[in-house]
């Protein structure tokens, strides 16, 4: 016995008997027919066809790479209903498959290399990553020439996915994202103009988009909240992670390296005891060192006189290193001792303190001079070494 269903179910339901890709099919009834479009989506268009309806029978499928009937999928009829079905030209599924054929989706755990020639002794072009895509453009015998991004080069095929397994993948871990096109763009806690206002966000501010909805775009925002910005005011782009080139991963590396450096020449060096007046004397010297040099600069100096008092190398005290012979020239010449006698500024006690709570931003630098005495971390017009 036939079951009768509805012509978008009856689609459906063709696609999944015949498991293939869209297929054009022309169902003749009377003087009318129907060109109808299938796919994962299901139908893509409708128009209207005689009340009658279309009965599945000796109909013939066409642009397909084999010919068969309707009628060879059995326990089907289909029926036009209210006097309405489905007729669509297969443009749009076709190009849905075109654009699916352009696009890749990197399949790999962690990382592939993608290389300037396709074989695996050419020189690395750069990296793909977990959940990178992009474009197809050239296929060779087991490999593909990508773009990702800036990167450009090829990969071997074992390492990507392609067509719909490459969108399926794309649409799962791609993203929303929503720039702004005006100067100030409310963000609200409904999408209604009237709702409350949660925020601003400037002129090529960029934010996570959940959907789009109508004449609203849903942002994320933080603490887990979400908000609502007018669709009129932004453009929204769906994109995946892009992969790297090799001068990419170097600047990135590079500027890693510098930050671990920096984060070690900023570690707190430990307190340092003091006694009697050390702090007003290590201002005194700083203000006369470095009295017209930045904050940083000021702090540096103090650091200097620190690391000494650490350092089995010098006097273990701030008052021995600053009266060291030959050290410190101001604290030779009296300046220090003038200085300490009218009081040092507020900005060079600060630096002093810091410097006696462990503060450094030179590391543990021992010496400082003017620049391009030698080589160093350079603040102001002094370079710590």
């Amino acid at each position: 016995m036939q079951q009768r269903i509805g012509i978008y179910s009856y689609m459906e339901d063709v696609m999944r008997k015949m498991n293939r890709r869209p297929l054009r099919y022309t169902i003749a009834s009377g003087f009318m027919a129907a060109v109808l479009v299938a796919g994962p989506m299901g139908v893509l268009a409708n128009e209207t066809v005689p009340e009658s309806g279309v009965t599945a029978g000796a109909t013939t499928c066409l642009s397909c790479t084999e010919s068969i009937t309707i009628s060879d999928i059995e326990g089907i009829e289909l029926t036009a209903g209210a006097a309405t079905a489905v007729a669509a030209v297969d443009e749009s599924a076709e190009q849905i498959a075109l654009e699916q054929s352009k696009i890749f989706m990197a399949n790999v755990e962690d990382a592939v290399n993608v290389r300037t020639e396709p074989n695996e002794e050419a020189e690395l072009a750069g990296k793909l990553f977990k959940d990178c895509g992009g474009e197809i453009l050239e296929e060779t015998e087991g490999w593909t020439k990508i773009k990702s991004g800036a990167l450009e080069g090829w990969v071997k095929n074992d390492f990507l996915l392609f067509d719909s397994k490459a969108a399926e993948l794309r649409k799962e871990v791609g993203s929303l994202t929503a720039t702004v096109e005006t100067e100030a763009l409310r963000i609200r806690t409904e999408a209604d103009e009237n709702s409350e206002i949660y925020d601003l966000a400037e002129l090529g501010e960029e934010l996570e988009a959940v959907e789009e909805a109508g004449d609203w775009v849903k942002v994320e925002l933080p603490n887990d909240q979400v908000g609502y910005v007018s669709a009129d005011y932004v453009s929204v782009e769906f994109s995946v992670d892009s992969g790297k080139t090799m001068e990419q991963i170097e600047a990135e590396e590079e500027a890693k390296r510098k930050a671990a450096e920096e984060a070690e020449r900023k570690k707190n060096r430990g307190a340092v005891a003091t006694a009697g007046n050390d702090v007003a004397l290590l201002a005194a010297l700083i203000q006369c060192e470095a009295g017209s040099q930045p904050y940083e600069g000021k702090l540096a100096v103090g650091a200097v006189v620190m690391n000494r008092v650490r350092s089995g190398a010098y006097p273990n005290s701030i008052q021995a290193v600053i009266t060291a012979p030959g050290q410190f020239p101001p604290a030779v010449d009296g300046k220090v001792a003038s200085v300490l006698a009218s009081g040092a500024s507020a900005s060079c006690v600060q630096a002093a303190q810091e410097a006696i709570n462990g503060a450094s931003n030179v590391g543990g630098a021992l010496h400082f001079g003017g620049v391009g005495k030698a080589a160093g971390i350079v603040i102001g017009g002094h370079v710590f070494y």
